[in-house]
């Protein structure tokens, strides 16, 4: 691979990659794979920091060159994601109980039932005029002409 396209490869976030111990390591897996930095989400580096606190990070970064080494870059639709089920399958046990640590994220939308109690009761004017398509609902202020609905 050209060193152009491996100094692309490493730009932005890949750059903080390098700095890590297993740095070396992630370079050699960007040089010679289809893996790029930008493969590499925040999940994959915090399995990655735990492998390294048991010193296999750069075991398991072999491991996965190992296993991506033939792979193209056009079949893999979801590198991120291969990328960290290979880094997964490494350790197992790590990962399991990294997930146990990290918990369940919390929920992006409410229940239906708490936003039902949070709305409050409401109640409708009785008094509101009756709606008839084609109609308009005020009646035009002084001094304007009605428009007449076509």
């Amino acid at each position: 691979m050209a060193a152009a396209d491996a100094n692309t490869k490493q730009a932005g976030f890949g750059a903080n990659l390098l700095k890590k111990p297993y740095g070396k390591a992630l370079k050699d897996l960007f040089e010679t794979t289809a893996v790029m930095a930008s493969d590499i989400d925040a999940k994959a580096v915090q399995l990655l920091d735990a492998l390294q606190a048991s010193e296999r990070a750069e075991a398991a970064i072999a491991t996965v060159k190992e296993g991506l080494g033939a792979v193209e870059r056009e079949k893999v639709k979801n590198w991120r994601a291969y990328f960290f089920t290979f880094l997964r399958k490494y350790d197992k046990e790590l990962y399991e109980k990294m997930r146990e640590e990290r918990g369940k994220p919390n929920p992006r939308r409410k229940d239906s039932k708490q936003q039902e109690q949070e709305v409050g009761p409401y109640s409708f004017n009785k008094d509101a005029p009756v709606f008839v398509p084609g109609q308009t609902w005020l009646p035009p202020a002084e001094g304007e002409q009605a428009v007449a609905a076509s």
